[in-house]
């Protein structure tokens, strides 16, 4: 087991948790480090992260899971996302061939981003109260 636990935080949290019954306090912390190091940390160095926050948080509201402490960081950041005039921009387009220009580029306020993300936000709001 202690090669497990030399391993990297995305698996170490897991056996913590499953393996040596940690307690939750530890557990959350070894699993918070995901983001900083490791693997975990080299993937959302390739990622535009902006974009998969959004994404991930679409995917919890399409499947009716109340927002919970996990998500707060992502809500955060979306939240912070907003401009003042209520919209969000597009960010991290992927390099290629546009067949249908949909936006006005990276930088530029994006009626997709703005319709998804004012979804997301809604959701939170139900379960806020």
């Amino acid at each position: 087991m202690d090669w497990l636990l030399d391993s990297d935080p995305a698996i170490r949290w897991q056996v913590l948790r499953d393996l040596v019954h940690t307690l939750a306090e530890a557990i959350m912390r070894e699993r918070a480090r995901i983001a900083v190091e490791g693997w975990g940390s080299r993937l959302l160095a390739l990622q535009g992260e902006d974009y998969d926050v959004l994404r991930a948080l679409e995917y919890f509201r399409s499947v009716g899971r109340k927002p919970d402490a996990r998500t707060n960081e992502a809500i955060a950041l979306l939240r912070s996302k907003q401009q003042p005039d209520g919209t969000w921009l597009l960010e991290n387009t992927h390099p290629g061939k546009v067949h249908f220009a949909l936006e006005d580029g990276d930088g530029r306020p994006s009626r997709w981003n703005t319709l998804r993300a004012l979804r997301v936000l809604t959701w939170c709001e139900q379960f806020a109260n």
